[in-house]
């Protein structure tokens, strides 16, 4: 019975039931000997099912940390650099002002809240206001900090940067006036190599902390991870993709 709800779940909610849809279509076309189109769309509801599984989202997520050690104990640095990832301010946080941090993000706070509080060191919160955006990131972050007992003499908002490559430059610019020498970089790890490279980019080399990273391997897959999922994990890696592609060839 576990079984049988596991496989009716995967494939009557969305995007399985989209996979299913256009696996049935592609056969019933090859069938009718409609054999070209057929082909195609039994090859397209492959690709949305790889797309939609842990295994290859896994394997995408492997060529973005491929030289990116694991972190297990802290590394020593005089500051910590947190990069922003997003807010939705939609929301009325608890404290009365607007602006909700989404769970990854607030596992990203806690990691260098805990690090800072090891290692004795500011953090430097770097994130602006998008173009249509009623808050600014880096203040929503501070309020969290501030929630969790970081006290504000230790908390630097950078709060002019939209995307990663303004994050390096406007983090490069304070760290060179107070003399920050040894910055540990925290963002997530699918994106600590777009952001490695911006920032070396604008002349700051950072130590990355790659928080959770030990974890992750690929292999050891029972049968459910190869269930239609969702398409989140692998649209977010090839973001990361297609943006390392843009930032070497724009910047």
């Amino acid at each position: 019975m576990y079984i049988i709800k596991k496989l009716i779940t995967a494939f009557i909610l969305p995007p399985g039931i989209f996979i299913l849809a256009v696996l049935v279509a592609g056969g019933v076309l090859l069938a009718s000997k409609r054999r070209r189109t057929g082909i195609f769309l039994v090859l397209l509801g492959m690709i949305m099912w790889g797309m939609s599984i842990t295994p290859v989202s896994d394997l995408l997520l492997m060529g973005l940390t491929r030289g990116i050690q694991p972190q297990g104990n802290p590394p020593g640095g005089d500051v910590i650099v947190l990069l922003g990832g997003g807010v939705d301010d939609r929301l009325i946080d608890m404290s009365g002002e607007r602006g909700i941090l989404p769970e990854s993000m607030v596992a990203r706070v806690v990691t260098a809240v805990r690090l800072a509080a090891r290692l004795k060191v500011p953090i430097i919160v770097s994130g602006g206001k998008a173009p249509g955006r009623r808050v600014v990131e880096a203040e929503v972050v501070r309020r969290y900090m501030l929630d969790l007992g970081m006290p504000a003499a230790a908390i630097i908002a950078e709060s002019a940067s939209r995307d990663t490559y303004e994050n390096a430059g406007n983090v490069q610019k304070i760290c060179s006036r107070i003399g920050f020498t040894r910055p540990i970089l925290i963002t997530s790890p699918c994106h600590l190599k777009r952001a490695l490279w911006s920032f070396e980019k604008a002349g700051l080399t950072c130590m990355p902390f790659a928080n959770g990273l030990a974890s992750m391997r690929v292999g050891d897959y029972s049968w459910e991870y190869y269930l239609p999922g969702s398409f989140d994990a692998a649209a977010r890696y090839l973001h990361e993709y297609v943006g390392l592609v843009y930032y070497r060839w724009v910047y």
